[in-house]
């Protein structure tokens, strides 16, 4: 069945996405919806050199750990951009490679932005062996600063139960497109090696502040990666963890999507 999405997104057609949520589930309709979810690009730049950034939607997650039909059904219409509408062309693989080189070239082009052989590199990793896919991912995903990028390894990791190519383009291409900050992880030093993700969770529970912020839902869902998956640069990661819960003044509030996050991983 071809879906219409288009034009149930421009003309608002919330009750007939509702319908097609219920007959053919969430993860179908992401799919079908992926083709307007991606950004050209997260952050650009003009004659005068400012510099903008977009702000990234919580799309992945919110399918991964909601269910509640009007939430997804109202996010997908917001998340949902007609003017950014991407072709989403099948995936393709390197087969013939050894995985070992899979790994490495999965994740320089992750950090290099590659989003076309990063999405090949990537795949072909994902089903050839999917925990070092996620190993590889989260090693990467844990180096910038006050990162969204450990929810997002935490929602496909949830989702993707079962391969599907359009949601996987859209995790690459966040990963890919969205320049992290990686200073701290850069210069930090590793000084306390007895760090536990524990003591680190019990320190920003105990700053309210923080832990009701953004900054905060950022900081818990990395935690929580660390204790899901077993990484390379852990004592960085949980370093770098240290120092942002100590430095980071500035507090974002949280929407309601957010405030909802929050609570699942708390």
């Amino acid at each position: 069945m071809n879906f219409d999405i288009f034009n149930i997104i421009k003309e608002n057609r919330k009750e007939e996405l509702s319908s097609l949520l219920q007959e053919f589930g969430k993860l179908r309709l992401l799919s079908e919806c992926a083709q307007f979810l991606d950004k050209r690009a997260f952050i650009t730049i003009d004659l005068q050199g400012n510099i903008k950034r977009k702000i990234n939607n919580f799309i992945l997650p919110t399918f991964a750990f909601f269910n509640d039909e009007t939430l997804l059904i109202d996010e997908i219409f917001k998340a949902c951009d007609l003017k950014e509408k991407q072709n989403l062309d099948k995936i393709e693989r390197f087969s013939s490679l050894d995985i070992e080189k899979v790994k490495f070239n999965f994740i320089k082009t992750l950090f290099n932005g590659n989003l076309e052989f990063s999405k090949k590199y990537g795949k072909e990793l994902f089903l050839r062996d999917r925990e070092s896919f996620f190993k590889t991912v989260s090693n990467f995903a844990l180096i910038g600063n006050s990162s969204d990028k450990p929810l997002m390894v935490l929602a496909l990791k949830k989702l993707m139960t079962s391969y599907d190519d359009n949601i996987f383009y859209l995790f690459i291409a966040y990963m890919t497109k969205y320049r992290d900050n990686t200073d701290i992880y850069e210069n930090i030093v590793v000084e306390n090696k007895d760090l536990s993700i524990e003591d680190l969770k019990i320190v920003l529970k105990n700053n309210s502040s923080l832990l009701n912020s953004l900054e905060g839902l950022k900081l818990l869902t990395t935690l929580t990666l660390l204790e899901e998956i077993k990484v390379d640069n852990r004592e960085r990661a949980l370093e770098k963890i240290n120092f942002e819960i100590t430095n980071i003044k500035n507090y974002t509030p949280l929407n309601f999507v957010e405030k909802e996050l929050l609570k699942i991983f708390l």
